[in-house]
């Protein structure tokens, strides 16, 4: 692992030389295979928590996996025994990570803009195209200062949850349908005792994000069930089941789902980058863009898959695209274990704007079941001055308004 290689780099190379799958890695942390592949992608960035726990399994410092300090020789002697954290280093590190992230940034900005001045306002767009992922990258790594603190006073971090349930002998949860319209989502329970008397009765509790409890009956067999049941989407979902025998009522935790809306959508990442010089048309060309399986799909009894992806040009308000390039590929999402990448030159479109127009580039995401949603990968406004490329402040988007930006 070397200092120049990014954090997701360091972190796929650890993960192969310790001779982890991506899933494994996950179950080893308590993540999923999808936010591991978020991290080697530099998509993402882990929690200080998964940090702190990953230079264990690779047997180095948190600063040498951050790239902040040399390696050290390698203890893997009791690493599931956490010391006392050093606080102080561990900010220290961070601050350090976070400073000399923002310096690489900011050098290609500089040179970016330094051939402005030879190639005109064409490169205008890759300057802030940079500028959106340095937004991006100080959010994320000002998310690792916000974890420190909660994680402050903490004698011990988790690495893994046991996820033993004594009262249970076995439990098992899905979800066998949802619905985007109304978000809702069906779940599919079951719950068997590790001691189950006669006059034992189960109650299946769903505790969401706004502290609303819901219930359902359980069916009683050699396991309880609950089929079928319809409850609200929510950033969280505690899932448990309340056994009673006679004067004795036990709850016992099942699962803990993030399921909000956009937990059931996927995920993407990307940019579709224009040219262009004062009174010509711009010109569309380079595409990057990784495509990644929702979570929850991997939760689901009968996830729906891609049927096609397209790219489209939206002028100002219209819900009718201009232009539609079918992008290939993207129904290979929800088998492939890594995310689908589409990148290059293959991909070409060019638009003309008058004083006050806008266009808006999106990818059209359709599903088996004919569900429609439109990721943002550019925005373009024609001012008296000329074309300004601009950041919008959320990537999902519905056509027939115009995507507010920053």
């Amino acid at each position: 692992m070397t200092e120049k290689t990014t954090l997701g780099r360091r972190i796929q190379e650890g993960r192969r030389a310790a001779e982890l799958s991506q899933e494994a890695m996950g179950e080893r942390l308590g993540v999923s295979r999808q936010a591991v592949s978020k991290w080697e992608a530099d998509a993402a960035i882990p929690e200080l928590e998964n940090l702190i726990a990953m230079s264990r399994i690779f047997g180095i410092t948190v600063g040498c996996l951050l790239g902040v300090e040399e390696a050290a020789e390698p203890d893997r002697e009791d690493q599931t025994q956490a010391p006392e954290p050093d606080w102080s280093r561990m900010e220290a590190l961070a601050a350090e990570y976070s400073r000399e992230r923002r310096e690489r940034e900011r050098k290609w900005t500089k040179r970016l803009a330094a051939l402005g001045g030879a190639a005109g306002v064409c490169l205008l767009a890759l300057v802030l195209v940079v500028a959106f992922h340095i937004h991006s990258a100080q959010q994320q790594l000002d998310s690792l200062q916000t974890q420190l603190d909660s994680l402050r006073g903490q004698s011990t971090v988790v690495v893994q949850p046991s996820g033993e349930k004594g009262e249970l002998a076995s439990s098992q949860v899905s979800i066998t349908g949802f619905d985007l319209e109304t978000e809702t989502m069906t779940l599919a329970l079951s719950a068997v005792p590790a001691e189950k008397r006669t006059d034992t009765t189960a109650v299946f509790s769903a505790k969401l994000a706004d502290g609303t409890e819901l219930t359902q009956e359980a069916e009683s067999g050699t396991a309880f069930t609950a089929q079928d049941w319809t409850v609200p989407m929510s950033e969280s979902v505690e899932l448990s089941v309340i056994l009673t025998s006679g004067d004795q009522v036990r709850t016992v935790p099942l699962e803990s789902l993030s399921a909000g809306r956009e937990d059931f959508l996927p995920q993407v990442y990307g940019d579709w980058l224009g040219s262009w010089s004062l009174g010509a048309p711009v010109k569309l060309g380079t595409l990057n863009l990784q495509i990644f399986t929702p979570q929850l799909f991997y939760q689901i009894t009968e996830p729906p898959a891609l049927e096609r992806g397209d790219l489209c040009l939206y002028r100002g308000a219209s819900t009718q695209p201009e232009q539609t390039l079918p992008v290939k590929g993207v129904e290979e999402l929800g088998t492939a274990m890594d995310p689908v990448e589409v990148s290059g030159d293959a991909y070409t479109a060019s638009f003309s704007l008058k004083t006050g127009e806008t266009m808006t580039a999106a990818l059209r995401l359709r599903d088996t079941k004919g569900r429609e949603n439109w990721y943002i990968l550019g925005v373009w406004t024609c001012t008296a001055d000329g074309i300004d490329p601009v950041i919008p402040k959320e990537s999902l988007w519905i056509p027939g308004t115009l995507p507010p930006t920053i």
